[in-house]
């Protein structure tokens, strides 16, 4: 197995490295030369439009929510998240993992439809639950 190290290094914020970035010449800059400078660079060409036509938009929990017409609060409760956790997603202070994007995926794309299966998952274990409590225990019955 290889090994691998960690390079630790420290910035001194009074006096930051340069990084060689000319900034007042490219504040001088117009859009086109800003764009013309961009193209002529061959390790980061512009992504044609057929490279940007496959790339796969994360959801947004925010565009998701909307599309539902819901508030944090009542997305939040409609679909079995906390609260917070949506409100940081929006707000990016934390990504959601790749179920939670997936479930996000669904929800933009098809926002009634999610709700209408949420409220029929809740519905059966409601149903379930309720059973359980009219059934006796077979634990408790003599035998």
């Amino acid at each position: 197995m290889k090994e691998q190290s960690t390079t630790r290094i420290t910035i001194d914020f009074d006096d930051p490295p340069d990084g060689g970035t000319d900034w007042e010449r490219l504040e001088r800059m117009t859009e086109e030369e800003i764009n013309a400078a961009a193209e002529s660079d061959p390790d980061c060409q512009p992504s044609t439009p057929e490279q940007l036509a496959k790339f796969r938009r994360a959801p947004s929990v925010r565009r998701a929510r909307e599309n539902c017409g819901m508030t944090q609060a009542e997305f939040a409760e409609k679909f079995g998240l906390n609260i917070a956790t949506v409100r940081d997603w929006e707000q990016k202070r934390f990504l959601s993992d790749h179920v939670a994007r997936a479930l996000l995926r669904i929800i933009e794309k098809y926002p009634q439809e999610s709700q209408d299966a949420m409220l029929s998952a809740r519905q059966r274990a409601l149903r379930t639950a309720e059973q359980a409590e009219h059934e006796p225990d077979a634990a408790a019955a003599p035998s």
